[in-house]
């Protein structure tokens, strides 16, 4: 397994006064050695962590990326739903990028009457072998 790249991620539930609210995603990179140190990384939008993501994997230009989209854990006061993408680059171990599209807004979708709840369901990903990333969601019709 240490011959290939990769990284496990997962969400996290941080306690917060007896209680135990999600709080972003833990990611565990693995690149020729198996490192227990979670991975550093900002957050597309400011306030709002990682939680539910998925992944893709792809080769570009020799570098192989680590494609990242999902949902982020609403704070207080936030509405839930917004989205991120990420792409971490293994052979380099960094970020080329992470952000939220101005597409992805929430004002984009259906409005939700709850800042907890949503009607959009987490985003997938894919990569082809031009190193094109396609995301996609399915939207409920009830919250």
């Amino acid at each position: 397994p240490l011959d290939f790249n990769y990284v496990i991620s997962g969400p996290v539930a941080k306690e917060q006064g007896g209680q135990y609210p999600w709080y972003g995603d833990f990611w565990l990179l693995v690149n020729g050695q198996l490192s227990t140190d979670p991975l550093e990384y900002d957050y597309p939008i400011q306030g709002q962590r990682w939680f539910a993501t998925r992944a893709a994997a792809n080769v570009n230009n020799g570098e192989e990326i680590f494609y990242n989209v999902g949902t982020l854990v609403n704070q207080q006061g936030k509405q839930y739903g917004y989205y991120g993408n990420s792409a971490f680059n293994m052979t380099i171990g960094d970020f080329n990028a992470q952000n939220s599209p101005a597409q992805w807004d929430p004002s984009k979708f259906r409005a939700s009457t709850d800042l907890n709840s949503s009607y959009n369901d987490y985003l997938n990903i894919d990569a082809d072998d031009q190193g094109r990333r396609h995301a996609g969601l399915f939207r409920a019709k009830n919250a």
